[in-house]
């Protein structure tokens, strides 16, 4: 369930994620709009496309984890639970959410561009897939 809280005038507003476990135990997530690099990793066909296995120019949402260290009653992920998710909803509406046990990284190239360092498939918990109907 996504929620988008009160946003300051000339910020970006606050989109909350909670997944929610049958049994009531619940990981909360914030989307990653807020800075450069959290862009860079959700920009069309970018890292986050990549790591999520999307074809051609598909812009998935990064959500960063809000329920802490060491996450009470993660369902997911390990104990922990996923430090991140990529989120992409297809036309067809089948929802794909990928796990990620570490933030993607980037690094400043000499020549001053941005990009982002090898994510290596281990750091990949989980892949769900989801049918809208």
């Amino acid at each position: 369930m996504a929620t988008q809280g009160p946003s300051v005038e000339g910020a970006d507003p606050v989109i909350n994620l909670t997944l929610r476990h049958g049994d009531g135990r619940r990981l909360a997530f914030q989307q990653a709009n807020h800075t450069n690099n959290d862009l860079l990793a959700q920009a069309p066909g970018g890292p986050l496309a990549q790591i999520m296995g999307l074809p051609g120019e598909a812009s998935p949402v990064l959500y960063h984890s809000t329920s802490g260290e060491g996450a009470e009653g993660a369902f997911f992920c390990g104990p922990q639970g996923p430090a991140s998710l990529g989120v992409f909803e297809a036309p067809d509406g089948n929802l794909l959410i990928v796990g990620l046990r570490q933030a993607i990284q980037f690094e400043t190239r000499p020549d001053g561009q941005v990009e982002a360092l090898p994510y290596s498939p281990d750091q990949v918990c989980a892949r769900l897939r989801f049918r809208r109907g």
